[in-house]
């Protein structure tokens, strides 16, 4: 649990780095002010999802070094289609662009909240036996 903890603190360094940063970093790669702008937007929405890869990344290699490739594999596949690509499409309908940039972290949203009912799950099924 430690390491979850520290995943997510690091998580919200860099939240708030991005949100306090976002454009001046923008400004370091990009010349044109309109696309500065936007992309400071977009790293503000991008980064609201970073203190859940603390959960999500823990609990991936959780399940990996117990051999439980399939939990591993299930997570995975959650994030980067079953949930994702449907997150994309229905968001974009309802937001357009702020929506395909709004997937991402709703999506890990999700799917923390998924590894952490996996875990506990998991745990509980380790005590009964």
């Amino acid at each position: 649990m430690t390491l979850i903890l520290y995943g997510v603190l690091m998580g919200a360094v860099f939240t708030a780095a991005f949100v306090l940063c976002g454009k001046p970093l923008a400004a370091i790669f990009l010349q044109d002010d309109a696309l500065i702008e936007q992309t400071g937007h977009f790293l503000k929405i991008l980064c609201l999802s970073a203190p859940l890869l603390g959960i999500i990344n823990t609990m991936t290699s959780y399940f990996q070094a117990l051999g439980k490739a399939l939990k591993s594999l299930t997570i995975t596949l959650l994030r980067n289609a079953v949930l994702f690509i449907p997150g994309v499409i229905a968001l974009n309908h309802f937001w357009k662009l702020n929506g395909v940039i709004a997937a991402q972290p709703v999506v890990e949203t999700v799917l923390s909240v998924i590894c952490i009912f996996m875990y506990l799950k998991d745990v509980t099924y380790a005590e009964d036996r």
